[in-house]
């Protein structure tokens, strides 16, 4: 990628990231049912796969094998919630890609659910701190 096509790409995260901000602190807080583990390996997948839908693999696991990941917010399951959540990520940053071919579908996908995921457990970690 060039110069000129990675701040495109940078900037594309950027701006989508700061429209989900919201988002992603809500899901922080539907997360509290959560250990810190769980929140610390939903991050580490997002920022280490090399493939979106492992991300979104991930999450079902999780939510098919703990309790924590069924818990309810909402009226859904919170791996429900999150699953649509990366879902809307997946869209966002395909809707990009095709309005400038040159970014690259799978890395924009990645990086946005990589900064997403990492602004979530961020918050996540202050929402437990301030309460205690």
């Amino acid at each position: 990628m060039d110069q000129q096509t990675r701040i495109v790409f940078e900037r594309a995260v950027a701006l989508m990231a700061d429209e989900l901000e919201a988002r992603v602190d809500a899901l922080a807080k539907a997360c509290e049912g959560l250990e810190k583990t769980q929140m610390s390996n939903l991050e580490r997948v997002g920022l280490t796969s090399r493939r979106f839908g492992d991300v979104v693999a991930f999450v079902k696991r999780q939510t098919g094998k703990d309790k924590g990941w069924a818990q309810r917010a909402d009226a859904k399951p919170l791996g429900q919630i999150m699953v649509e959540f990366l879902e809307e990520l997946r869209s966002r940053a395909d809707k990009a890609c095709d309005e400038d071919q040159r970014l690259d579908r799978n890395e924009l996908r990645m990086r946005l659910a990589g900064v997403c995921l990492r602004n979530m457990h961020s918050a996540y970690l202050y929402r437990r701190e301030v309460k205690n």
